[in-house]
């Protein structure tokens, strides 16, 4: 499919992206090596920045918010996964990160793992927390500070 089809049928297309696969396309793979190089960095910062929009938003979360929250009060180590499960569904259908819009409201949600038999003061504790979370990169450290 070549560039113009493809936004056409409204697909999001990285430009730079696709005209380097068609030089690969085009050459066989007989590219210069500094541009294999280039292409494989321009790759790997692409990958970086997917990864840390989406995934270490909500490993970070998980690791350094709930998961203390879960043991101050004392949770089965069994039902980790549950609270785990909510605080994903309440990043991404809620809160609407992660390439996402909001879908669903916080009382649906707090409904649906009420029934799993979640306890909600710690459900609570969660979602004042992981509301609070952000990420931004300084000196090539992670640090959290807080959405104003």
């Amino acid at each position: 499919m070549d560039l113009g089809k493809a936004k056409s049928r409204g697909l999001d297309v990285d430009t730079q992206a696709y005209y380097m696969k068609q030089l690969l396309y085009r050459t066989g793979g007989n590219i210069p090596e500094e541009l294999k190089q280039a292409l494989q960095e321009e790759a790997t910062k692409k990958q970086l920045a997917h990864y840390e929009s989406a995934y270490a938003m909500f490993n970070k979360s998980w690791t350094r918010v709930v998961v203390p929250i879960l043991k101050s009060n004392n949770v089965p180590p069994l039902d980790y996964a549950k609270y785990k499960a909510f605080t994903n569904e309440y990043i991404k259908k809620v809160l609407g990160r992660g390439k996402s819009h909001p879908t669903e409201t916080k009382d649906q949600v707090l409904a649906k793992y009420e029934a799993l038999k979640c306890d909600r003061e710690v459900l609570e504790k969660i979602i004042n927390e992981v509301g609070k979370v952000g990420e931004e990169e300084e000196e090539g450290e992670d640090y959290f500070y807080y959405y104003s």
